[in-house]
Order: C-alpha cells, then sequence, then structure tokens
C-alpha cells in the first residue's frame, strides 16, 4: 500500500513508519522536520526535501517522489517538510490508500484534509480517550466534550480540541474515517526521540522511565503509599502493531479505544524490584505540592478525578487484533534506551531534595505514630 503518514519522525509516527515498511508498505511521511528524519531500518532507501515557497517546484519535487519511491526490489520512505495547516497542493496530487494521522491535535490542524478527501482512500486519526467526559464504565458510544474550535494552548483542552478535529473529519470523509482513542502511551522511542515542539505538552505528562532509571540509581526510593491504584499504559510497539495490523482487514469500525491493560504502580515495583521503598502517605505528598500523575509519575491518589479514563474496556480493540506487552518489557525496553541518564529528569516534580525531604518527612510521621502507640 501507498501510505501517506501525518509527523512519521516522532514518538507514535516513527514506531509506526517502521512497522509499515516491515510490513512491505511504501510510506511518504509529511511533517515539520522539527526531529530527525533517520530511520534505524535498512535497506530501505530514505529521502527527504524540503519544499520552497514556489508552488511549480513543490509540484515538480513531490512528482518526482512518487516515481522515485516505486523503485524495483526496494521499498522506500519518503519525508516531506511543510505545514500541515498550510500544505502544498502537489500533496493532494497523489492518490494514497491510507492517511495515518499522528500529528492533529485541533481544528485547525485537520481543515486542509478536511477539504481534500479524494486523494486517499480511507483516513485513519490518532484521537484521544480524553474526549470523553468523566463517568463510569467509558465505552466508545459514550458522552463526550463540547468541541473546541481553538487551539491547543493547554492540556486541559485537549479533550475538548480532540473532539472538534474528529467531528470536522468525520463530516467530510464519513465512513472512511477510522478514529482511534488512545490512552497513556509510553515506550522506548518515546525517551530516544523525545522533543516537545513535536509532541505538544509531552513533558508535561508523566513518564514511565523515571522508574526503572530511578531503581538503578540506587538508594532509599520515595514511592506512594497508594500504589494500588490503576491505570492504563499502552507500550508504544503494540499501537503501531494494531494499526499495521488494522490495514489488512476487511473492514475498519468507525472508532475504537486503543487502550494498555491495567496496571498499578505496584505491578511496576514487581517488575523491578528494588531494593529499599520509603512508603509516603499520601497527605505528605499532597501537602508538600505534588501533583498526582504528573508529580510522582503514575501516581493517583485513593480520590482521584482521573480514575474513569483508566478503567476502560479495550475488548473491541482486541477483537480487531490489539495485543499488549507486559510491562515488565516496556520497563526493559525503555531502560535500555535511557541507559544511565539522571532519573530526575524524568520525574515530573521529584528531584533528589524534594525526595530526601518527603523520606524525612515520612521518618518523623513514622517515629510519632510509633511512639503514640509506645511501640
Amino acid at each position: 500500500m501507498d501510505i501517506l503518514v501525518l509527523g512519521g519522525t516522532a514518538f507514535v509516527g516513527r514506531v509506526l513508519v517502521q512497522e509499515l515498511l516491515q510490513a512491505g508498505h511504501c510510506v511518504t511521511c509529511f511533517n515539520r522536520g522539527y526531529t530527525s528524519q533517520t530511520l534505524p531500518i535498512e535497506p530501505f532507501q530514505q529521502k527527504c526535501k524540503q519544499f520552497c515557497d514556489s508552488e511549480t517546484r513543490q509540484s515538480k519535487d513531490l512528482e518526482h517522489f512518487s516515481v522515485s519511491d516505486k523503485t524495483e526490489n526496494a521499498l522506500s520512505v519518503t519525508f516531506i517538510q511543510g505545514d500541515r495547516r498550510k500544505p502544498p497542493n502537489a500533496l493532494f496530487q497523489k492518490h494514497y490508500d491510507v492517511v495515518i494521522d499522528c500529528s492533529g491535535y485541533c481544528h485547525a490542524d485537520v481543515v486542509p484534509f478536511c477539504q481534500n478527501t479524494q486523494f486517499a482512500g480511507r483516513y485513519i486519526f490518532l484521537s484521544s480517550v480524553a474526549v470523553y467526559t468523566p463517568q463510569a464504565l467509558i465505552n466508545e458510544s459514550s458522552a463526550l466534550h463540547n468541541p473546541d474550535m481553538r487551539d491547543l494552548t493547554e492540556l486541559d483542552r485537549l479533550g475538548s480540541c480532540k473532539v472538534a478535529a474528529e467531528q470536522s473529519l468525520r463530516a467530510t470523509w464519513g465512513q472512511k474515517l477510522t478514529v482511534l482513542r488512545c490512552g497513556m502511551l509510553d515506550g522506548a522511542q518515546d525517551h530516544a526521540q523525545q522533543n516537545t515542539r513535536a509532541l505538544p505538552f509531552r513533558d508535561m505528562l508523566p513518564q514511565l522511565c523515571y522508574w526503572p532509571l530511578r531503581v538503578a540509581h540506587g538508594g532509599q526510593i520515595a514511592v506512594p503509599q497508594s500504589s494500588d491504584q490503576p491505570f492504563q499504559l499502552l507500550d508504544v510497539r503494540d499501537l503501531a502493531l494494531f494499526i499495521t495490523g488494522l490495514l489488512i482487514q476487511p473492514s475498519l469500525p468507525d472508532c475504537l479505544n486503543v487502550i494498555g491493560e491495567q496496571l498499578s504502580l505496584d505491578a511496576v515495583f514487581d517488575a523491578l524490584n528494588p531494593n529499599e521503598t520509603i512508603p509516603i502517605p499520601t497527605v505528605d505528598l499532597l501537602e508538600y505540592g505534588i501533583q498526582p500523575f504528573s508529580g510522582l509519575p503514575f501516581w493517583l491518589p485513593e480520590c482521584s478525578t482521573r480514575a474513569p479514563y483508566y478503567s476502560l474496556s479495550n475488548q473491541r480493540a482486541r477483537d480487531f487484533g490489539l495485543k499488549t506487552h507486559p510491562i515488565a518489557d516496556t520497563l526493559k525496553a525503555v531502560k535500555a534506551v535511557a541507559k544511565d541518564q539522571n532519573p530526575y529528569t524524568y520525574g515530573g516534580q521529584i528531584t533528589p531534595e524534594v525526595e530526601g525531604d518527603l523520606i524525612l518527612q515520612a521518618s518523623i510521621s513514622a517515629s510519632r505514630v510509633k511512639q503514640f502507640f509506645g511501640v
């Protein structure tokens, strides 16, 4: 298949392009060129061209790409740089079997692709489970936030901005649109190819990498006392494999929740087997100003308002072929890429000083309890 990936060089897109090539597809990536355009895959041919302002020159360049991609006995990935909000007309002159949109976050991002629906047979849009309003037992038919037509400038508006993008695409692509609503994603490529300009707010999200690096760092480790609260995490490799597998399905659904299995920090700690952990009571974490989930990666207090978003069923996606890595495999892959980096780089609000203060406070609180009960 000829596939156009919007994005393709960072995080999800980077892993996805590699999987698509391994599956035998010809891939064109259209992006801003903020991240590396070299993929660690051989013998695939790779070409890159940054369009100039001339529309005539753009048309010629794209025509050249279309021909040269069909080199005998070789697959290739073509990288085209440009602004997705002002794509060159030449981009729509080639017909693609599928467009996979990894970089659309709001209405303005998808407008040009709503105005040109004949250049591809199918459109797969990566959205977010944040589109749902908080409610029990969320599924693909659950109520959504009201659409927000503005640009995405605040993480709290991600859900409503994604709703606007989804609805704009649905109105024009109709049954040719498949929306994949993803939950929390992580994996080795998140840390190998991180770039916050290409991934809005990525630096504000919790990162699994903190925990294996922190365990390897040694010493006393501050962990939340309430570490059994569930969350759902999907390895980015699993998402890439799932999307690649969808392409051979005889028919695709209009929408799927593509999320990982339910986990907890207890499962993470079981996989890492740290030597010495110091449980920090929830009240101490909150009083210190540690933000749930992002301030201490993947920590959720008992009464977290995020809870509805981490108890979703992925059965429908499983029916379409979704398979997931065990958390131990994801942790191993993340650690292998991050290697000996400073864990506190990924620790949210946790620094050596903050961790030391929390451990000291926990020790003082434990001593007072012992004295009170005469232990």
